[in-house]
């Protein structure tokens, strides 16, 4: 037996206790929708609903596309009506064919929760009188964050009096007001229409619903309520439009018409209106607003939205105790669930803007520990309603506070939790690239960096900052930052030289040889394999050396190549050897005073005054600039017991490098 209209007491109680997806299977429920074009969306919504509703009532306003083929095979019955610009008469349409004791209305753009598809049917109780559930709409951002909600009746008994109104933003009327509000957060409607790619395929219809909503207002007969009603909605749509003038004055137009009716519905122009001053920046005509509401609308005081703006207009003024005063009482509100009114206007981002502005009034404050306290509760309660962008503003505050390495933890563990999220991989690479050069990680800077970034296309950035840890001797790092690139890119041969070098500097010989070995291995340079030869050199590996220049110095004219070669010649006693390879480089770069000043060193170690003389002498005559030349030059006149020729010498070398120490001793001498 159906229960009966007086006992809606026992009716409430019977859909709170039934939470059985398989109750209630003598009521038929049926999905009634109006779509066009809507084939990249409707499957996702149709799947939604399998197992749950007992028929699919389909009407469509003239798609070219996949849309009837798609719903047919969900097993729909499909019904075809040409577009008027009349949304409720698209709707009512499709409630005609509905067969079912309840109807269900979805857009092509939502899917019913994971949760509503288990428990919705446990509101399809028997009743003989008309019932219009109000059912939670979860709008979904471009990053599948709830960004806001709001409630709408989407479930109701079917009924003969049940009918739409309204060419746009239609709504349930019914000639009873019945209205319950399913107020479990999980049962809820998820909207996919306010990310980015579906707006931009969505785009095509605004002016289209411009054009309906001018067009109902021109009804000089329509009521006051339906004037508010979509003056609201025009002044939203020109609010997105960022049409802030027209907005403004449709926002203004709706409060005027629906505040001697005391409608609960005034709630959204006024929040809608302070929304649009406070983006704007519009902060005298916003203060007017917030006066004016809680003079003429009490019951604004009752929505968090409200203490969220009043709060903010105080932290714009610099008020930060009266900001503070207020943006608690948002807190508050949102959480009072005995205000009937907290949850009405539903931006929770508003909420989370609050709790960040907290924050922001006791940085102001300079009250670091009340800070801490509320980003810490604030980070709770964003992980609760997985706001990841709200998440990613709050670790931000933390380097603001100096807590540089909270932040980097906080960011580590996101990305560990994220995964496969590339953008958000983006964005929080880039906040730990930062991070790390701040705390003095270079390494996980570089590693963060590459993340984001080709790094052939960074790498000089890199060493850069190398090149800037070298000139601070900090050794260490260097080493580390080196490694960093070579986990990213394997073959670089600059790095493995670099880091050669950096562990040379802290006596780490044996790995400094490792890496020059995979620098040789990976160069395609002629000039990388001469630096790597100079450092095994350097090192006095004289045959590592040697294996990297042979080849190079069967061209007499590579000049660095047979320079470094005549060394190790020199070096291994194979006078002669170098003796004739620096001569050819004399006679074929007469100009170039390297391989004469290698080959006068030779001389002067093996006593050859007189040829090192010559040498040097024609040194002198190429480059007057170099006081080294004129130091060994005054060598060999001490030689020579040519005292007169070394004190010339001399003070031509001290001419050009008074503070030479070695210059300064060998005065004495000369003296």
């Amino acid at each position: 037996m159906p229960i009966k209209k007086k006992d809606r007491k026992k009716f409430l109680e019977t859909i709170e206790n039934k939470k059985d997806a398989k109750l209630n299977p003598e009521q038929k429920l049926s999905l009634c929708m109006i779509v066009k074009n809507e084939e990249k969306l409707l499957p996702q919504c149709l799947k939604s609903v399998e197992n749950v509703v007992d028929e699919i009532i389909i009407v469509d306003t003239g798609s070219t596309d996949n849309t009837v083929e798609i719903a047919k095979e969900f097993g729909a019955k499909v019904y075809f009506q040409e577009w008027e610009g009349d949304f409720a008469k698209a709707r009512n349409e499709s409630l005609k064919y509905a067969t079912g004791d309840w109807i269900l209305v979805l857009d092509a753009d939502e899917v019913l929760s994971e949760n509503a598809q288990t428990n919705l049917r446990t509101f399809l109780v028997d009743v003989d009188f008309e019932v219009n559930y109000f059912i939670r709409i979860k709008n979904l951002n471009q990053n599948d964050i709830v960004s806001s909600q709001n409630y709408m009746v989407r479930l109701f008994k079917n009924t003969a009096q049940t009918k739409f109104y309204g060419k746009i933003h239609e709504t349930v009327v019914s000639h009873i007001n019945n209205m319950i509000n399913i107020s479990d957060e999980n049962i809820s409607i998820i909207h996919h229409g306010y990310k980015s790619d579906v707006v931009k395929e969505k785009n095509k219809y605004f002016g289209r619903n411009m054009l309906i909503l001018e067009d109902i207002l021109k009804d000089e007969d329509m009521n006051d309520f339906y004037k508010g009603y979509f003056n609201f909605y025009l002044g939203s749509h020109m609010s997105d439009k960022k049409d802030i003038d027209l907005a403004i004055q449709h926002l203004r137009k709706s409060i005027d018409f629906l505040i001697d009716q005391k409608n609960e519905f005034l709630i959204y122009p006024y929040i809608r209106l302070m929304e649009t001053l406070f983006v704007a920046k519009k902060y005298n005509e916003l203060k007017d607003i917030i006066l004016e509401a809680q003079e003429k609308f009490k019951d604004i005081e009752k929505t968090y939205e409200f203490w969220y703006f009043y709060g903010g207009l105080d932290f714009e003024e610099e008020k930060y105790s009266d900001a503070l005063i207020k943006l608690k009482k948002c807190h508050e509100v949102y959480h009072d669930k005995e205000l009937e009114y907290s949850r009405k206007a539903t931006f929770n981002y508003i909420y989370f803007f609050s709790l960040y502005s907290i924050i922001n009034t006791y940085i102001k404050l300079d009250d670091k520990e009340n800070a801490l306290k509320y980003l810490k509760q604030a980070l709770s309660e964003s992980l609760q309603y997985g706001e990841i962008s709200y998440e990613l503003s709050l670790i931000s505050t933390y380097p603001l506070l100096g807590e540089f390495n909270e932040a980097i933890s906080l960011y580590e563990k996101l990305l560990d939790r994220e995964k496969d999220d590339k953008e958000l991989k983006r964005i929080v690479f880039t906040k730990l690239s930062n991070l790390y050069l701040k705390t003095n990680q270079f390494a996980k800077a570089i590693k963060a960096q590459s993340e984001i970034q080709n790094p052939e296309d960074v790498k000089e950035n890199w060493y850069y900052l190398i090149r800037m840890l070298e000139d601070e001797k900090l050794f260490l790092a260097v080493e580390e930052a080196y490694g960093a690139i070579l986990e990213v890119l394997p073959q670089e041969t600059n790095s493995f030289m670099g880091r050669a070098v950096a562990r040379l500097i802290q006596n780490k010989q044996v790995d400094a040889l490792s890496d020059l070995a995979f620098a040789k291995k990976y160069t395609k340079s002629e000039d990388d394999l001469l630096k790597i030869a100079l450092l095994y050199l350097q090192v006095g590996q004289l045959n590592q050396a040697k294996n990297c220049l042979e080849s190079l110095a069967l061209v007499p004219e590579n000049y660095l190549a047979n320079l470094y070669m005549a060394n190790i010649e020199q070096m291994e006693n194979n006078v002669t050897g170098a003796k004739k390879r620096l001569e050819t480089l004399i006679n074929l770069f007469p100009d170039d005073t390297r391989a004469y000043i290698q080959l006068g060193n030779l001389f002067v170690n093996y006593k050859l005054i007189d040829p090192a003389l010559t040498i040097f002498e024609k040194v002198r005559e190429l480059d007057k600039t170099n006081p080294y030349v004129y130091y060994v030059l005054t060598l060999c006149y001490l030689e020579k017991n040519n005292k007169n020729e070394a004190r010339l010498s001399l003070n031509e070398a001290l001419k050009l490098a008074p503070n030479d120490e070695a210059l300064l001793n060998l005065k004495k001498a000369v003296v």
